[in-house]
């Protein structure tokens, strides 16, 4: 016979719940240590430059101007540069005279990564509650949030800069959380909130906006099912998630129609796309090539002396992998970058300087043909080049994002036992995204959907940097914890419950 508790079921819990958020706040107090004072640069200094001319000026723009405001643009999202704006507005080390130079690489820049850690705190919060609402464990909610500490936020490549990982996976997790909530309990009303943070979502990584068709008719799939669910019912919620949808991005998409005559919440989407066709025209020697070059250290050490292992030299100039390196340390990095600026790609040798030089090459001809707005022109052409190949070329095309999956696929910060969890976690996403439509499971399935279009997406229509997954690392990490309780039957009880579930 089983003794009774010392302590009462209602005061475990709160116990419990006590010290997950003690395990948090020690979590986020230890990513203090990864900030450094080493420069931002790159996207995450476009990201930290729209956020300064926000506070500053009040004008959303990446521009760097010598003197004076700068003008408006659409380039990046708004929700990174918005939030560290708000973070130099409300803390006392930043002024309204302080120079851009401080903050991006001088006296200020360790303080401005700060902002990092109030989005930690909303990713830990997210997947603690996430993993309490589809497991009822609080011992799984703990455990999921150390993991997402050691193989994702501590990674100085997300957390040490301003880019828009972290930031996406917090709205993410929220969202999903949303999501999962309201197809448990049914109510119509929920969806608007639901809709409203996946509208967040889309002004973080604007891909999601491409998305959001697929994304409205997974809501209505997950309610149509079930017992209480008329379809009418249904599309009242995919109407309600549309119009929170509107709600949180129709302002910004207005306000990019009146000011650039576009409704895109970003402009890089061309290149991107351009850069995904030129290297689908990869040959099976490069394909094999890429294989070694974004697998993880396991899957090199496995090819070692085959067929399928490549030396260093290979991805040199005039190796057989020479096309897939955009490394600023190879030997013909400075000729890429000459051929970047100069706007002459049949001069560049990686793909990825080939694509950015054509950009500057259509670029300076829409200029010179008096275009108001060169690079949004610019942009759209080179979209139309992709899209008009890709069109031309589909089974090639699907067959590389296969390639490309695997790229994305190896995103967890670390080597040795977190590549095996890496992979272990990737096959539990797999399989939930698999079994919860088949399965008739609602609640996975709208726990798995946003991450999962996402991956989707980047594999099928962008290069997929190892750092486009990462985002979803909390879900894939989470995968495993639903999983698990799949195979013990307790998510069967806890699926088929109609009340809250507690942890």
């Amino acid at each position: 016979m089983k003794a009774p508790s010392l302590i009462p079921a209602g005061k475990r819990h709160l116990l419990y719940r006590a010290l997950l958020l003690a395990v948090i706040v020690v979590l986020c107090w230890r990513l203090d240590s990864v900030f450094t004072q080493s420069p931002i640069t790159h996207d995450a200094r476009q990201n930290l430059r729209a956020g300064f001319n926000l506070n500053v000026w009040g004008v959303f723009s990446i521009e760097e101007p010598a003197a004076g405001e700068p003008s408006p643009d659409n380039y990046r999202e708004p929700v990174v540069p918005a939030a560290a704006a708000l973070f130099m507005r409300l803390h006392p080390a930043f002024s309204p005279n302080m120079d851009f130079e401080q903050a991006a690489g001088g006296s200020l820049c360790r303080q401005v990564k700060r902002v990092n850690i109030a989005w930690a705190l909303l990713v830990l919060l997210g997947a603690a509650a996430l993993a309490v609402e589809l497991t009822r464990s609080t011992l799984a909610a703990c455990l999921s949030c150390v993991l997402i500490w050691l193989v994702f936020l501590r990674n100085p490549e997300h957390a040490d800069t301003l880019c828009t990982e972290i930031p996406t996976a917090a709205v993410m997790l929220w969202a999903s959380l949303l999501l999962v909530i309201s197809v448990r309990a049914g109510r119509v009303r929920l969806f608007l909130p639901a809709g409203a943070l996946y509208g967040v979502l889309c002004l973080t990584k604007a891909v999601f906006l491409y998305l959001a068709p697929l994304a409205v008719l997974i809501v209505f799939f997950c309610c149509a099912p079930a017992a209480r669910l008329k379809s009418v019912r249904a599309f009242a919620c995919c109407a309600v998630f549309t119009a929170g949808i509107a709600v949180a991005a129709g302002p910004w998409m207005l306000r990019n129609y009146m000011q650039f005559g576009t409704s895109t919440l970003a402009q890089r989407g061309g290149t991107v796309l351009y850069g995904r066709m030129l290297r689908d025209t990869m040959t099976m020697d490069e394909a094999v090539s890429a294989l070694y070059l974004w697998g993880p250290g396991a899957y090199k050490k496995l090819v070692k002396n085959s067929s399928l292992d490549r030396a260093p030299a290979d991805f040199e100039e005039g190796g057989r992998g020479a096309r897939l390196n955009r490394s600023s340390d190879s030997g013909f990095a400075l000729m890429d970058e000459a051929a970047e600026r100069a706007g002459r790609p049949e001069d560049a040798i990686s793909f990825h300087s080939r694509s950015r030089a054509e950009r500057a090459r259509v670029i300076r001809r829409f200029a010179s043909q008096g275009h108001a707005n060169p690079e949004l022109a610019a942009d759209g052409y080179l979209k139309r080049e992709a899209r008009q190949w890709i069109v031309r070329h589909p089974v090639r095309h699907t067959l590389m994002s296969l390639l490309f999956a695997w790229r994305g696929m190896w995103c967890f910060y670390g080597g040795g036992l977190f590549t095996a969890l890496n992979a272990l976690c990737a096959a539990a996403f797999l399989g939930l995204a698999a079994y919860g439509p088949c399965a008739g499971r609602p609640r996975i399935t709208a726990f798995i959907a946003l991450p999962f279009l996402m991956l989707s997406f980047n594999a099928f229509f962008s290069h997929n940097l190892s750092r486009y997954s990462a985002p979803a690392i909390p879900h894939v990490l989470l995968s495993l914890c639903v999983l698990v309780c799949l195979f013990t039957q307790r998510f069967t009880r806890i699926d088929n419950t109609a009340t809250r579930c507690r942890p």
